[in-house]
């Protein structure tokens, strides 16, 4: 704060922040007020009389300045707070100056209010959401059957059926019903039969045990599958699939491998991807022409390629660096040979190669 004393009795002007003060009176000038800087974990206040004090921080008298922060375990959400608020069973906050709490984190657990810290579950346990509230909560780590990694994101089916998916969340891949990225495993919505997952560029889907198939994520070029172009941040049905027995998701394509070893694919279809013979985007499966003792199959950027039954590997799609494997790069809208190859039992596509 400056003051600046005018020639004339009793008149004095304080300057503080931009805004300036007349008090005048009628014996000697008095000196200005003075000026008081608190400093908090989270920020410096400079004090004016009846400011109140911000979030983070508090006043027990009256809920103004001088403010004190908010110790570990408590928060203060709100200005003029005469106390903080403890954290809530099931979060804690170990930081002082602090305007919320945070839940507890997977493997960790609060039982009580006001904690700054969760406790760890016992050696050998885990639990498999934040925010646990009791030991109950802590359980042996889920056992993963399959695991898919896609552009930004990761997903697992655990051995009791459900799944889970961490990373990016844009367009709702990770299937938990947000769009809010996530560090660590969330539980995919409405899954309790999966048996396998893939992921692709933005969506993810998975194959149930009753040969269905469930897609979420990015939906533009209908790559879930439901006949839309919307994205669904939840597991929707693919349209027509009832015996699928293995799934794969390309960027923006997904396919599957039906019980009597045809292929159905959908999603974009730029280059012929989808194996239709059209270069048409389609939101529900189309089948791929010419497969019909197709043993596994796989979709990578552009492109998809199936193994039949005799170890013949076919492709179709993108192939500008001749991922297709057919001695050219023209690219295909049906499958065509892939040259020399008699003895295959998988096979894996990439963004412009296939193995």
């Amino acid at each position: 704060m400056r003051s600046v004393r005018s020639n004339r009795r009793g008149l004095v002007v304080a300057v503080a922040a931009g805004v300036a003060v007349v008090i005048v009176g009628c014996g000697p000038s008095p000196d200005p007020p003075a000026s008081t800087t608190t400093t908090t974990s989270t920020s410096t206040t400079t004090t004016i009389a009846g400011v109140p004090c911000g979030p983070g921080s508090f006043n027990s008298i009256d809920g103004n300045e001088p403010c004190e922060p908010a110790p570990p375990g408590t928060f203060v959400d709100s200005d003029g707070a005469l106390a903080p608020e403890p954290c809530t069973v099931g979060n804690f906050q170990d930081q002082a100056g602090r305007a919320f709490c945070k839940p507890a984190l997977i493997g960790t657990y609060v039982d009580t209010e006001g904690a700054a810290a969760g406790t760890p579950c016992p050696d050998g346990m885990t639990t498999v959401a934040v925010g646990a509230t009791s030991i109950v909560d802590c359980v042996p780590p889920p056992e993963a059957v399959d695991i898919a990694a896609g552009r930004y994101h990761t997903c697992a089916v655990l051995a009791d059926g459900t799944a889970r998916c961490w990373g990016r969340n844009a367009n709702g891949r990770l299937g938990n019903g947000t769009t809010t990225d996530s560090r660590v495993p969330v539980v995919v919505a409405g899954l309790d039969d999966a048996v396998a997952i893939s992921t692709g560029g933005g969506h993810s889907c998975a194959l149930l045990g009753d040969g269905t198939v469930r897609c979420w994520g990015h939906n533009s070029v209908g790559h879930l599958g439901d006949g839309t172009f919307i994205d669904s941040s939840v597991p929707v049905v693919v349209t027509g699939v009832s015996d699928a027995v293995a799934i794969d998701a390309g960027n923006s394509h997904s396919c599957a491998l039906l019980g009597d070893g045809s292929v159905r694919c959908w999603g974009r279809n730029l280059t012929g991807q989808l194996g239709d013979g059209t270069t048409s985007d389609s939101s529900v499966p189309v089948a791929v022409a010419g497969l019909s003792d197709a043993v596994a199959i796989s979709a990578g950027t552009d492109h998809s390629c199936a193994v039949r039954g005799d170890g013949t590997v076919r492709c179709w799609g993108y192939n500008d660096h001749g991922q297709l494997g057919d001695g050219s790069t023209t690219d295909s809208s049906v499958p065509v040979a892939v040259a020399g190859l008699h003895d295959v039992v998988d096979i894996s596509t990439g963004g412009g190669d296939a193995c």
